[in-house]
């Protein structure tokens, strides 16, 4: 389970999370707390008490995930080095047609923009390209 998708879960029981020193500490109106590690497998604190199954479910879970499986793969644009338009030079693939072509960085139904170091290795490998016109500019959240 991705941390992301942890905390979403988390939050959509009702309780508030907090991330401090490595840990993703939960607490909520009629509950004492708990805290999980976020580095550590199997690494739970439940002793304040109050724990619901739903809850506990989750934390087991996520325990559970080796801490590399955690985290979202890291997302880049592919903007091209030499192109005259500032917000009309990322790399971007359009679903319907299978194509890509340059636009602006915006990503919508339909259109790819930004994408993991896996992709971008396939893309080389299907166009026998090293995408040396492309600088890899990482997607911030």
């Amino acid at each position: 389970m991705k941390t992301k998708e942890f905390i979403k879960r988390v939050e959509e029981l009702g309780l508030d999370v907090d991330i401090k020193n490595g840990y993703i500490n939960i607490d909520g109106d009629y509950f004492n707390g708990c805290y999980i590690s976020i580095d550590e497998p199997f690494t739970i604190n439940t002793d304040f008490g109050g724990v619901k199954k739903p809850l506990f479910d989750l934390l087991v879970e996520y325990a559970s995930t080796p801490p590399e499986d955690r985290e979202e793969e890291k997302k880049f644009y592919l903007k091209h080095r030499w192109m005259a338009y500032e917000n009309e030079n990322n790399l971007t693939l359009c679903f319907p047609t299978g194509k890509y072509y340059l636009s602006h960085s915006t990503e919508n139904n339909g259109y790819k923009t930004t994408f993991t170091l896996k992709e971008i290795e396939e893309i080389k490998k299907k166009f026998d390209t090293d995408l040396a016109d492309f600088e890899l500019v990482e997607v911030e959240e």
